[in-house]
């Protein structure tokens, strides 16, 4: 029976007895003798005008309840979308990776708790296996190398695509050192996936420039050292990585 139905019967009912019960009390108040009318007009009444108001008062409940439950599973919808938006306008299209702007506020946030080293990767001769193979090709190489990124980050890190054929690697909470070893491995695990992965059927190399900074480092001298590290790495030779040192504190 349907949840109105019976609060409706049972308001009605209530209604009744207590209409009953207030008219006895009158009779004995002021003492008639014979109620027998009132108590039936009494019983009746509630009987006959409770029940069509009642139960349109408690419909209108329900149906208020129901359209606030909807409410709420729409503005639930709403904030799923909401995220799902936010998150793809911090990623980049191709690569799946951070795009630019939100790789350097990512490295801002994590340099407010400690230091890190930032990395410069770029892919070298891009141009030439653009004009090769297609533009299509150098679009399969940037996903190959955006996906081994991603595979390859230490926990806590980042790394995003900054534009063209440019990538970055933020690792936090480590010396150049370390951060060194690590883009040596990088640079030769990319250089053995890249080519054959996207189907070139030869190599693919990458350079990689480096640079570290304490904690609230300057994240454009961060940024300009690594820069000038990874153009350093292109001047000789390129499928190298080179050191831009530690960064002193400000």
């Amino acid at each position: 029976m349907p949840r109105a139905v019976v609060l409706t019967i049972a308001v009605a009912s209530l209604a009744s007895l207590g209409s009953v019960a207030m008219t006895y009390a009158v009779y004995l108040v002021i003492g008639l003798k014979e109620p027998r009318v009132a108590f039936t007009l009494a019983s009746l009444c509630p009987l006959i005008i409770a029940p069509p108001l009642v139960y349109w008062a408690f419909r209108k409940n329900d149906r208020i309840a129901a359209l606030n439950q909807a409410l709420a599973a729409s503005n639930a919808e709403l904030a799923v979308a909401k995220r799902s938006l936010e998150e793809m306008m911090r990623r980049d299209g191709l690569t799946g990776l951070l795009n630019r702007t939100a790789f350097f506020a990512a490295m801002d946030e994590a340099l407010s708790a400690a230091g890190g080293c930032l990395l410069m990767i770029d892919i070298d001769h891009f141009k030439a296996i653009n004009d090769e193979h297609g533009h299509a090709t150098g679009d399969d190489v940037l996903v190959v190398v955006g996906h081994a990124l991603a595979a390859a980050l230490p926990s806590g890190s980042v790394a995003g695509r900054l534009g063209g054929e440019e990538f970055g690697v933020f690792l936090p909470d480590i010396e150049i050192g370390e951060a060194l070893i690590y883009a040596e491995a990088l640079r030769q695990r990319l250089g053995a996936d890249i080519g054959s992965r996207a189907g070139l059927g030869r190599p693919v190399t990458v350079s990689v420039g480096a640079a570290a900074v304490a904690r609230h480092g300057d994240i454009a001298m961060l940024y300009r050292t690594s820069d000038a590290a990874l153009y350093r790495a292109k001047r000789e030779g390129r499928n190298r990585v080179a050191g831009g040192g530690q960064i002193p504190p400000c």
